[in-house]
């Protein structure tokens, strides 16, 4: 959870540092923006690639590698005079060879490790990034408005390396110590469980590579919607006149109420009721909340808005992994995980993206995050037919 918060933090500290930014280069945000999508994009190929080492190797050199990577990406983005820069250390040190080592691995990780609680697990593990973004935005804002987004990003830099790199050694030295994946022989309840693939009452009769493709589709469209706020919100509150702080602020409370409800909320529930029926109600509540930020000014109805934008978002991406282990098998479930998230990755580059491009063709936020709802009722629909297809296979056993 702690190596998931400070290497998260690349992805909050742009969305913050957005506007001085592309003010001091006279670059459209599309730019700033387009690097904080380029991010995730690349960052979901790279997890691809290390769901793959993952599972012939462990946890441990993928997560030594992203402390590295993201340490010299930060130093880079402290020192650039270009946008090339800019988009090589996010793109290829922030992405492709760094917040990829993190959340992919940790949580392909924590899903196969647990039987019982999984949702739990996964929720202790994941709050980690949600809260990076209740700790780094106000921090960030502040040293940004004290001595500028460059000392801002070479900070970072120190940071990373003194936390970062004496974490990842934690994780190297633990995997000489635990069993790789599929390294000996399995006792025969794990086995069972390895065959979920063709196990009806979990997988609804559906074929493993439909699970794959519907949730890589519906991963889609609610990191389209989520992105949006997560890189936006800074600028479309100040944008209305608040301040910067509030504007933190704002984010920071959303992303608060992301980690307590992956720590609490989420977990009770997909522990009781499914991570599916789970997924389907966070969903639900993001996609009201996404369209509410652009209909209200009022700083205190922002706020309360950031709260429930919290808990739906706050209790979405975990959850597709704890899916994927509850209704397939733990056979490559690195890799699994990791070409889901990398759609996540796909969604979070649109929506990232698209609220800087529309912002800068209309000098208005609202088509974007209307857009980002539309995407997000695209995921209700396909995890609604999973919940449906299921329940129609087991009733039909039963």
């Amino acid at each position: 959870m702690v190596a998931l918060l400070i290497g998260s933090c690349s992805i909050f500290l742009v969305a913050v540092v957005l506007k001085p930014i592309a003010g001091e280069f006279g670059w459209p945000r599309f730019i700033p923006s387009l690097a904080f999508s380029l991010q995730f994009l690349w960052a979901g190929i790279g997890g691809i690639l290390m769901g793959h080492w993952f599972d012939r190797i462990g946890i441990g050199p993928p997560i030594v590698l992203g402390a590295v990577m993201m340490s010299v990406a930060a130093f880079i983005v402290a020192g650039m005079d270009s946008y090339w820069e800019f988009l090589f250390a996010y793109v290829l040190l922030f992405g492709f060879l760094g917040t990829a080592t993190l959340f992919s691995p940790l949580m392909a990780n924590i899903v196969n490790l647990f039987d019982r609680r999984r949702g739990l697990a996964a929720g202790i593990v994941a709050s980690g990034q949600a809260f990076a973004g209740t700790v780094c935005p106000p921090i960030a804002g502040y040293v940004n408005e004290l001595v500028g987004w460059r000392e801002t990003y070479f900070l970072f830099g120190i940071l990373l390396v003194c936390t970062m790199l004496p974490l990842s050694l934690i994780f190297l030295f633990q995997h000489k110590f635990i069993e790789r994946p599929g390294a000996s022989p399995k006792p025969a309840a794990a086995v069972a469980e390895d065959a979920a693939d063709d196990d009806p009452m979990k997988t609804g009769g559906v074929a493993p590579i439909v699970w794959m493709v519907t949730l890589s589709i519906g991963i889609v469209g609610c990191c389209i919607s989520m992105a949006l706020p997560i890189a936006h919100i800074v600028s479309r509150v100040t944008d209305i006149g608040h301040s910067l702080s509030s504007a933190t602020e704002v984010l920071a409370v959303a992303l608060l109420v992301a980690g307590l409800t992956r720590l609490t909320l989420m977990g009770y529930m997909a522990d009781r009721i499914g991570a599916l029926n789970t997924l389907f109600l966070f969903s639900v509540v993001q996609t009201v909340t996404v369209g509410l930020f652009v209909a209200v000014e009022g700083l205190p109805a922002l706020y309360l808005i950031a709260v429930f934008f919290g808990i739906g978002y706050g209790g979405i991406l975990p959850l597709y992994p704890v899916v994927l282990r509850d209704h397939l098998s733990g056979k490559g479930i690195g890799r699994r995980t990791a070409i889901v998230i990398f759609f996540g990755g796909i969604g979070m580059a649109i929506g990232g993206s698209l609220g800087g491009y529309l912002y800068d063709l209309t000098s208005s936020y609202t088509l974007a995050f209307l857009i980002g709802v539309a995407a997000n009722v695209v995921n209700l629909v396909i995890i609604g037919y999973l919940i449906l297809r299921l329940r129609s296979v087991r009733a039909a056993l039963i």
